[in-house]
């Protein structure tokens, strides 16, 4: 048989093949002109939710009265904004495990102009919002810098990022361009691969030095 043969074959086959391929994944709610999204990174964004500048959650108060709002850090090459239940303070908690990914991310990837924000949305999550007195030592407590932690008393969360459950991942670009995002737990092996790549490191462990 001549290759030409061969070929036409083959296509009759998959042809064949496609049409109770196509109506199994129909009954099922699926379509094969979105197989090929299938494996590739999750949109950042949710459904109806439009990926928001940092700018609006970064000039939320921090929790501790007279420190200085710091806003979006244009030399950051990343930022990492969490938003997180840090009330009732368990120890494990998603949102405590969360932040000790964080920390252990920020110490890794400083040098590298990697920045992290931490935001309270306990106060619009829970039915009984904490007192100022009971966030006022979660950054020591949960050995976090006092400045970067924020408290969204007001919802802006879920107004302008649709954070409606904690913990949720932001990671935006140097021109705060929002570049990926996890509704949930992230762990750490997804997380620093995700910053390892976005920074352009070579592969392996943080060196000591950044890249020239």
């Amino acid at each position: 048989m001549s290759a030409s043969a061969i070929k036409s074959n083959s296509r009759r086959r998959f042809r064949a093949n496609r049409a109770p391929l196509a109506a199994l994944l129909s009954i099922a709610g699926l379509n094969l002109a979105v197989l090929p999204c299938l494996g590739q990174p999750a949109a950042p964004q949710t459904a109806g939710c439009v990926a928001e500048s940092p700018d609006v959650v970064l000039a939320l108060p921090n929790a501790e009265a007279g420190l200085k709002r710091t806003g979006h850090d244009a030399t950051a090459k990343l930022t990492i904004i969490a938003f997180l239940e840090t009330y009732p303070d368990t120890e494990h908690s998603e949102s405590h495990v969360e932040a000790t990914i964080l920390r252990s991310m920020e110490v890794q990837y400083a040098q590298f102009s990697l920045r992290m924000r931490i935001v309270d949305v306990s106060s619009y999550i829970l039915s009984s919002p904490p007192a100022d007195s009971d966030l006022i030592n979660v950054p020591y407590d949960w050995h976090l810098k006092p400045e970067e932690f924020l408290v969204d008393r007001s919802g802006v969360s879920e107004k302008h990022y649709c954070i409606r459950h904690a913990p949720a991942v932001l990671l935006y670009d140097q021109s705060g361009t929002l570049i990926q995002r996890w509704d949930g737990l992230v762990d750490s092996a997804t997380l620093g691969m995700t910053v390892h790549r976005f920074l352009r490191l070579p592969t392996g462990r943080p060196t000591s030095q950044p890249k020239p």
